[in-house]
């Protein structure tokens, strides 16, 4: 398929989908995690491109992807496929899958993606005023490291916080470790009128690989 640069150059409008699934169900043993990235068309939703990075089950991914390609299908189309699955090869939903639930999350406004490099952007441009960042991680998970200036508030005891998140009167940035944990909370905002609010893609698992400079590589490009 085209990267962001091809469909830059060839004026084709495009919007992204980001994910970070575990490659096998969490409960087998060794677990890894593949991080999906899907470029759509904006209007069409037809799949342009995509890129893959894990360790393990890249290969299945990408057959799907580019099978996907060909066939000219939407990124809603995803999530009716039925693919096989085993605790050794794929959980039971798979990241393919997954990023098709993600996108039509989006599509429906009940979640709204902000890329670790956009998010880098903008703590650069505003100041602590302007935003509010928050951790919905545990405890212990806030203690080993956060992005700077975040506040932690569990998922669990997010409800129990409600009334002070709303004094904050400002934009939310919610993240958590890849992503699943920022986008309940959203929905739990949201239910108590709480607007405007973003979910980190990738959660602080790419912005640790993006603050340290860490280049994702791009094992493969569908």
């Amino acid at each position: 398929g085209l990267n962001p640069k091809a469909l830059q150059d060839l004026k084709i409008p495009f919007k992204t989908v980001l994910t970070v699934a575990g490659a096998t169900p969490g409960y087998y043993p060794n677990q890894k995690d593949l991080i999906t990235e899907i470029y759509y068309h904006t209007k069409t939703e037809e799949i342009l491109g995509a890129e893959l990075f894990g360790e393990v089950g890249v290969d299945k991914r990408v057959d799907v992807l580019s099978t996907a390609i060909y066939a000219k299908l939407k990124i809603t189309d995803l999530g009716q496929l039925d693919l096989a699955y085993a605790p050794p090869f794929s959980p039971a939903k798979d990241p393919v899958v997954v990023s098709s639930f993600v996108t039509e999350n989006i599509l429906n406004n009940k979640s709204v993606q902000v890329s670790v490099e956009e998010l880098n952007d903008f703590l650069n441009e505003k100041t602590l005023d302007d935003y509010t960042l928050i951790d919905v991680r545990t405890v212990q998970e806030y203690e080993n490291g956060t992005i700077p200036n975040a506040i932690n508030y569990p998922l669990d005891s997010l409800r129990s916080n409600i009334e002070t998140i709303k004094t904050l009167n400002k934009p939310i940035i919610i993240f958590c470790q890849k992503g699943l944990r920022g986008y309940l909370a959203e929905l739990i905002l949201n239910h108590n009128n709480i607007k405007n609010i973003v979910n980190v893609a990738g959660g602080y698992k790419l912005w640790k690989m993006y603050s340290n400079k860490i280049e994702i590589p791009q094992a493969v490009l569908v």
